[in-house]
């Protein structure tokens, strides 16, 4: 992404990579001059130095926008930051100038498109997944709603109606593909999961966690089944959150007790 964005510049022009937070926007305000600085770094070489870049005259300083927040797609936040900073015309932010927590994954959307994912995360976080590539994702509360006895601290005193918001939102998002009804008769067992995804901060963390432990100890996906120590770890987890993956055991040292 920002690789390649820079390998025709790379001995020529420095490319600068500004955190959001505290350093162009703090909450709803703009930080010092960051409207004059990133208008700066939309503007054609040429114009800021005709001499000095007459070979790259028409480009401009690679220049991207980093945060280790998400739960949002790059283009809401490019928008957000537009609104806030009164960005416009040609120094509008977009969306791959933005990179988020969430935004490496990406690289494996095309791994598992075709794969039941997991999805922890708040805000917009698995339609996130969905936009990226993650055709069969579900958020970890979606999985719940489904299954309640896989974690029940959490589903037991879930309002009725917010179960129903995420019974929907599965059905609004897979459609006629997948017949919620059927599976929750059927069980966990028919809808085998291959990874497990913290795109953004953990709301429910115990609920993340009970999820993450059984699928990471399983031997098929499954909840439930368990594989020895030295079997080969079938659901692989990929997390954003440092926080979360401190509480998480080496998976291969897992063990059902």
């Amino acid at each position: 992404m920002l690789q390649n964005r820079l390998r025709n510049f790379a001995t020529k022009v420095p490319a600068i990579i500004a955190d959001i937070d505290g350093v162009l926007v703090r909450g709803n305000r703009v930080v010092g001059n960051s409207h004059e600085a990133i208008q700066k770094l939309k503007t054609p070489l040429g114009r800021l130095n005709a001499q000095k870049f007459k070979d790259l005259k028409d480009n401009l300083i690679p220049f991207m926008c980093l945060s280790n927040g998400g739960g949002m797609m790059e283009e809401v936040k490019a928008d957000t930051l537009n609104d806030i900073i009164k960005l416009e015309g040609e120094d509008k932010l977009n969306g791959d100038d933005i990179i988020l927590c969430s935004t490496p994954l990406k690289d494996l959307a095309e791994q598992y498109k075709n794969e039941y994912v997991l999805v922890s995360g708040v805000g917009d976080s698995v339609n996130v997944a969905f936009n990226y590539g993650f055709h069969k994702a579900m958020h970890v509360s979606e999985y719940t709603s489904l299954f309640p006895h896989l974690a029940p601290l959490t589903t037991k005193y879930r309002d009725e109606q917010v179960t129903q918001k995420h019974l929907a939102n599965l059905r609004s998002r897979f459609g006629y593909s997948l017949d919620i009804t059927a599976i929750m008769l059927a069980g966990e067992a028919v809808l085998p999961i291959k990874a497990f995804f913290v795109f953004h901060d953990v709301g429910e963390m115990e609920e993340s966690l009970q999820i993450a432990t059984d699928l990471l100890i399983s031997k098929d996906g499954v909840p439930g089944s368990v594989r020895e120590v030295d079997e080969r770890q079938v659901v692989e987890l990929y997390t954003t959150n440092p926080d979360f993956g401190k509480l998480i055991l080496n998976p291969r040292q897992l063990k059902a007790n």
